[in-house]
C-alpha cells in the first residue's frame, strides 16, 4: 500500500521555510573576506618630496596562531626600510598574545616587530590593546614597556605608557599625534590590580575627555591624528558583521539567534555598544567635530578598512596576524541630543597593513597592502587639501573713538510676554538690547599691538587668545553667549547636529538663562578684588569691529562688544594684580598652572603647597557678589618658589559672569525643590539665603584646598574684606559702569552688596561650620605617616609627615579637631607604602575613616573607636594592635581620591495629589533624604519615606524604604515598612459587580 501524497501545503510548509531560511542567512550575512569598496582607488602618482609625514599602521600580530614569517611581514619591512626620518610605525595593540602567562610567546611577538623595524628611521610606537590588558594587572601590562627599555632601543616605546590613557606629540607645524590607551577607558577599573596608580593626574574618565578637548583645542587648524586601538567607526565583527558560517554555528537559525543576541546585548565588553565602548565612541566622535581634519587609526578588528562619518576619518588596521570578515555598509552612534552616520568606503577581511601620507597641501591619502595581493596596492584619499585663510575685505577705521551698541543683533529675540515674565522672572534680560557706549579698538595697536593666537576653548562664550610682540596673552570674551555651546558641552549628542538645534526651544531657553547674568557688573569687580588684596585681572570693555588683525576670524568675530583681559600666564608675571598674596613672599613666579595641574603638584610633592587663606579669602568674596558658579575651571595658580625651594600655589579667580544674579521667576523655587543640582540658583540681594546651596560648585575645591583651618580664619578673613573694601572703593567701583546701566538695578546691587558686607562674618562662618563638618586630609603620592592621637575634651590631632629616611621627616599637615564642630575626619594616604598611626585613650566623637589607597600600608591602632579603614583588598596590609571595622575592597571609587567625589547630602520633598477609581482623591507627600560618602557608592544611606491620606475612607497609609550603601564589598542592604489603617484595607464586600456593603446600612 502506498503512503497518500503529500498535500502541497505540507510540502510548502517543510520545505520553502528552510530555503527561504537558507537565502535570508546569505542575503543578511554579507560579511565577507572578500575586498569592497564604493570609491575609486586613486592611482595618481605624488611626488614623495611633497609628503610630509608618513604613518605606517600595522596591528593585532599577537592573534596569530604562532610567530609568522612570511611573504607580507617581508613585504612590511621593505616599505619600512625605505622610509623616512619623517615617518611614524604605530603598532595599533593587541601586539603579543591574547594567551595568559605565556611571556616566552609574547616576547618572541615583540621580537619579530622588533626585527620589522630593525632599519627604520623613524619612530616606533606600540598602542596598548586587549591583549596586552590581558591579565588585568598593571605590572604585567608594562611588562612590554620595560622589556623595551631594557634593550634601549631608540625611538621605540609604549605609548601610552605606564597605564596612563593619553599622550600628546606634535610632529610638525601643520600635524598633531594624540595616542589613546582606549582598553584603559573601555576596562572594569575595579577589576584592574593598580589601575591608575603611576598615573595619578587622570584618575578619571571625564578628566580624560577634558585632556583630549584640550590638545584637540590645541591643534587648531592642524591636521590630527588620534591613534587609539579601539575604532570608533567599524564594520567588522565588534560591531556584529558576521559571515554565513556564523549564522550556521553551531547549527542555522541557532546561530543567528545568538550572533542577534550578542549583538542586541552587547554582552561582550569589546562589542562597540557595550556600555564603556560605546561611551568611548560618542566622547571621541563629539570632541573631534571641534575639528573638521581629525583621522583615526585603530586595530581591534582583523581587517583592513576605511570609514568616514561626521568629516572624521577612520583607518582600521589590525590584521597583521589574523584575518576576520567585514562587511561594507553603514553605521550609527546616537547619543542622547543627535546621531554621527558614517559608512564604509573601504573594507578587506584580509591580513595586511595601512599607510598614511600627508602632503604639503594638507592633504592626506591612505595606502593598503594586503597578503593576498602584495605587487600592488590601494590608494584612497583621505583628506583634501587645506583650503586658503578666508579672505575678507580690506576694513578701514571710520574715525570714530566710541560706538553705541548693544549685545545683541536684534533686541526683539528676548522679547517675553508678561505671563512668560511672571513664570520665569524679569532677570536682566533688557540690558542685553541696552545700547551703550564703549571705545573702538584696532587690536593692532591696543596694548602695543595684538595678534591672534587662537580661539578660545569655553563652553559658553566666544573668545579668542590674543599676544603681544613680548608674548603676553590676553582673552577676549564675547558678551553674548552661545547657548548652543553649553548645549554640546552637556549633551555630546548635539555636537553631530548642532544646525538641527539653531532657533529650537532648547537653544532659546539656555539663551534666556544667560540673562541671569548682568551683562557688565564683570567691570565693577576687578576694583573691588583689588581693595582687598585678592588677585584680579583688569577687563576692559571694547568695541571690537571687523579688522585685518581679525584674520579668518573675522566669520564669526568683529563688530560686537567684547571684554578684554589679561589672561594668567607666565608671561604676565610682573602684571601687579597677579602677585597678590596675604602674606609676606619673597619668592619669584615660576609658572601658571590650570586647577587640575595643580592639585597633581600638591599630591606629588611635599614641597607644593596652596596659600589656603589666599584661597578663604576669595571665596568669601564669591559669597560677597553672589558668584555661585565657582567650579575648578574658574581659577588658574600662581606658583611661587622661595630661596629655600618651597612652593606655594595662589589662586588667581577668574570669569566673573555669573557674579550678582538675578533669577526671580516663580518657578525657580519649586524647581529647586524637585531638583538640588539647581539650589545654588539665589538670587543676588542684602543675604545669602543659604551657604552651603551657594557654594554648591565650589564646595568640592574647597573640601579639597581648605582644610586645615576652622571658623576663626574665616571669620578673620571676612573682617580683612570689610576693612579694605570701604564705601568709598564701592562707589569708585561702580562709576566703572557704562552710564546707560547705572540706573535703580545698579544701585540696588550696590546697596545690597554694602550690606552683605556688613554681615560678611557671619556669613563666612555659617560656611566654615558647614565646611568643617566633614574635613578631607591628603597625604602625598609618596610614603607618608599619618598620626591621629585622642585627646582630652573630644579633640583629636592628625599630624601627617613624610618618611624619610636620611633628614628630618618633613611636616606636610597638621590640625587639631574638636567634635563639637567636625563630625569625620576623611584621611586619604593616596600612593606608596604609608603608615597610619591612632594613639590616645581619649574617646571622641569624631570619626576617622583611612583610606590607604597604593601601596603595602601599615595600620596601627592603638583605639579603634569611631575608626574605619578602607584599602585595596589585592594589597598587603597589616593591622596592628586593635582591629577597628575594615572595609577591603577593589571597587575602584572607594579607594581612590578625587575632588570630584565630594558630593552634599540632599533632601526632596514631593508633595502629592491625586485620584484612582478604588481610592477616590488621596492628598500625601514623599520626602527622600540621600546621605553621601565614600564606599563606592552613589550614596552611603538613602532613607524615603511617604504619606498619603485617603478622603473615601478616611484612612492613612504609611511607607519607609532605607538603603544602606557597600554594607559588604559589592552588596547593599535594604529595608522596608509599610502601615495602613484598616479603615483603608477593608474594602471587600463579597464576589461580583452588585455586591452591597452591609457596613453603610
Amino acid at each position: 500500500m502506498t503512503n497518500p501524497p503529500y498535500h502541497p501545503w505540507v510540502n510548502y510548509l517543510t520545505v520553502k521555510p528552510f530555503s527561504i531560511l537558507i537565502a535570508l542567512l546569505f542575503i543578511s550575512s554579507c560579511a565577507t573576506y572578500k575586498e569592497q569598496s564604493n570609491i575609486h582607488s586613486d592611482s595618481t602618482v605624488e611626488n614623495t618630496n611633497d609628503i610630509t609625514h608618513t604613518f605606517y599602521i600595522a596591528g593585532g600580530l599577537g592573534n596569530a596562531s604562532s610567530v609568522p614569517n612570511n611573504a607580507l611581514l617581508q613585504r612590511f619591512k621593505e616599505e619600512l626600510d625605505l622610509a623616512t626620518e619623517n615617518s611614524t610605525l604605530v603598532f595599533t595593540g593587541d601586539n603579543i598574545s591574547p594567551e595568559t602567562n605565556n611571556w616566552l610567546i609574547d616576547s618572541l611577538f615583540i621580537q619579530q616587530q622588533l626585527d620589522l623595524s630593525s632599519n627604520f628611521k623613524g619612530e616606533t610606537i606600540f598602542l596598548p590593546g586587549n591583549n596586552e590588558w590581558k591579565s588585568y594587572k598593571l605590572n604585567k601590562i608594562e611588562k612590554v614597556e620595560n622589556y623595551l627599555k631594557d634593550i634601549e632601543r631608540q625611538n621605540t616605546a609604549v605609548l601610552p605608557n605606564n597605564g596612563c590613557p593619553i599622550e600628546h606629540k606634535v610632529i610638525n607645524d601643520d600635524l598633531d599625534l594624540i595616542l589613546v590607551d582606549s582598553k584603559w577607558f573601555v576596562s572594569n577599573w575595579s577589576r584592574v590590580e593598580d589601575i591608575n596608580k603611576k598615573c595619578s593626574d587622570i584618575i578619571t574618565r571625564r578628566r580624560f575627555m577634558e585632556e583630549l578637548e584640550g590638545y584637540i583645542g590645541d591643534g587648531q587648524g592642524k591636521n590630527i591624528v588620534i591613534a587609539m586601538h579601539h575604532p570608533v567607526f567599524t564594520n567588522g565583527t565588534y560591531a556584529g558583521k558576521t559571515t554565513v558560517k556564523d549564522h550556521a554555528t553551531p547549527l542555522p537559525l541557532v546561530g543567528t539567534i545568538k550572533n542577534a543576541v550578542m549583538d542586541l546585548g552587547a554582552f561582550d565588553p569589546e562589542h562597540v555598544n557595550s556600555r564603556r565602548y560605546n561611551y568611548l565612541r560618542i566622547a571621541v566622535s563629539a570632541l573631534a567635530q571641534a575639528n573638521d581634519r581629525i583621522t583615526l587609526i585603530s586595530g581591534h578588528e582583523e581587517s583592513l578598512q576605511l570609514l568616514e562619518g561626521g568629516g572624521i576619518h577612520q583607518i582600521v588596521s589590525g590584521s597583521l596576524g589574523e584575518k576576520s570578515a567585514a562587511k561594507l555598509t553603514a553605521g550609527r552612534i546616537t547619543a542622547i541630543g543627535g546621531s554621527i552616520d558614517y559608512h564604509g568606503e573601504y573594507v578587506y577581511g584580509e591580513r595586511g597593513f595601512a599607510r598614511l601620507d600627508y602632503f604639503k597641501d594638507g592633504s592626506s591619502k591612505v595606502t593598503f597592502v594586503s597578503e593576498n595581493d602584495l605587487s600592488s596596492s590601494k590608494t584612497f584619499n583621505v583628506l583634501s587639501k587645506k583650503e586658503p585663510e578666508k579672505e575678507f575685505d580690506q576694513f578701514t577705521a571710520n574715525g570714530k573713538e566710541i560706538e553705541e551698541t548693544n549685545i545683541l543683533d536684534d533686541p526683539k529675540d528676548y522679547n517675553k510676554s508678561g505671563f512668560y515674565k511672571f513664570l520665569w522672572g524679569e532677570r536682566y534680560r533688557n540690558y542685553y538690547g541696552q545700547p551703550v557706549e564703549a571705545p573702538i579698538v584696532q587690536l593692532d595697536t591696543l596694548y602695543g599691538g595684538l595678534s591672534v593666537v587662537k580661539e578660545g576653548g569655553g563652553h559658553q562664550s566666544f573668545s579668542l587668545r590674543l599676544e603681544d610682540a613680548n608674548g603676553k596673552q590676553y582673552a577676549m570674551r564675547s558678551l553674548k553667549k552661545s547657548a548652543l555651546k553649553f548645549l554640546k558641552f552637556k549633551l555630546p549628542g548635539i555636537s553631530y547636529n548642532t544646525q538641527d538645534y539653531q532657533d529650537t526651544w532648547a537653544e532659546k531657553a539656555i539663551s534666556d538663562f544667560f540673562t541671569t547674568a548682568h551683562p557688565y557688573m564683570q567691570l565693577v569687580i576687578n576694583p573691588l578684588a583689588k581693595s582687598v588684596g585678592i588677585n584680579h585681572s583688569d577687563t576692559d570693555l571694547f568695541y571690537v569691529p571687523k579688522q585685518d588683525s581679525l584674520k579668518q576670524f573675522n566669520e564669526n568675530y568683529g563688530d560686537e562688544l567684547y571684554y578684554i583681559e589679561r589672561r594668567p600666564s607666565e608671561e604676565q608675571a610682573h602684571y601687579k594684580g597677579y602677585r597678590r598674596t596675604i602674606h609676606e613672599n619673597s619668592g619669584e613666579v615660576v609658572d601658571y598652572e590650570s586647577t587640575t595641574d595643580m592639585l597633581e603638584k600638591i599630591k606629588s610633592d611635599e614641597s607644593y603647597g596652596v596659600d589656603e587663606k589666599s584661597f578663604i579669602r576669595a571665596r568669601i568674596f564669591d559669597m560677597l557678589i553672589g558668584d555661585w558658579d565657582r567650579h575648578q575651571d574658574q581659577w588658574r595658580w600662581i606658583e611661587y618658589e622661595s630661596p629655600d625651594g618651597e612652593k606655594e600655589f595662589m589662586p588667581v579667580p577668574r570669569d566673573r559672569d555669573n557674579a550678582f544674579p538675578r533669577f526671580d521667576g516663580k518657578v525657580i523655587p519649586f524647581v529647586q525643590w524637585f531638583v538640588p543640582g539647581t539650589r545654588n540658583w539665589e538670587t543676588y540681594d542684602e543675604d545669602v539665603d543659604n551657604v552651603k546651596w551657594l557654594n554648591l560648585s565650589g564646595n568640592r575645591l574647597d573640601r579639597t584646598l581648605a582644610t586645615s583651618y576652622g571658623p576663626e580664619a574665616w571669620v578673620e578673613e571676612a573682617r580683612a574684606i570689610q576693612d579694605g573694601m570701604t564705601a568709598e572703593v564701592i562707589e569708585k567701583a561702580f562709576k566703572r559702569l557704562p552710564m546707560a546701566v547705572q540706573d535703580e538695578t545698579s544701585e540696588y546691587i550696590k546697596q545690597s552688596l554694602k550690606q552683605r558686607l556688613e554681615t560678611l562674618p557671619k556669613t563666612a562662618e555659617a560656611y566654615a561650620n558647614y565646611l568643617n563638618k566633614i574635613v578631607a586630609v591628603l597625604g602625598t603620592e609618596k610614603d607618608d605617616i599619618f598620626t591621629m592621637t585622642r585627646m582630652k575634651n573630644g579633640e583629636t590631632k592628625v599630624v601627617v609627615k613624610r618618611i624619610l629616611s636620611d633628614e628630618k621627616n618633613e611636616l606636610v599637615y597638621s590640625r587639631t579637631f574638636n567634635d563639637s564642630l567636625t563630625k569625620e575626619v576623611w584621611i586619604y594616604g593616596l600612593g606608596d607604602d604609608d603608615v597610619f598611626v591612632v594613639e590616645g585613650e581619649e574617646n571622641p566623637k569624631t570619626k576617622l575613616r583611612i583610606i590607604g589607597g597604593y601601596g603595602d600600608d601599615t595600620y596601627t591602632i592603638g583605639n579603634k573607636k569611631k575608626v574605619k579603614l578602607y584599602d585595596w583588598e589585592h594589597e598587603k596590609i597589616d593591622i596592628q594592635d586593635q582591629k577597628p571595622k575594615t572595609l577591603l575592597t577593589d571597587n575602584y571609587k572607594t579607594n581612590t581620591f578625587h575632588f570630584r567625589y565630594f558630593e552634599p547630602n540632599t533632601n526632596v520633598l514631593v508633595p502629592t495629589l491625586g485620584f484612582r477609581t478604588d481610592d477616590g482623591f488621596f492628598l500625601g507627600a514623599s520626602n527622600t533624604y540621600t546621605q553621601k560618602g565614600i564606599d563606592g557608592n552613589s550614596f552611603r544611606q538613602q532613607h524615603s519615606i511617604s504619606a498619603n491620606y485617603y478622603f473615601n475612607f478616611k484612612a492613612a497609609e504609611l511607607s519607609y524604604s532605607g538603603i544602606y550603601g557597600s554594607v559588604f564589598p559589592g552588596w547593599n542592604f535594604e529595608t522596608s515598612a509599610y502601615f495602613a489603617n484598616d479603615r483603608y484595607v477593608k474594602n471587600f464586600f463579597g464576589f461580583g459587580n452588585e455586591t452591597v456593603n452591609n457596613e453603610d446600612a
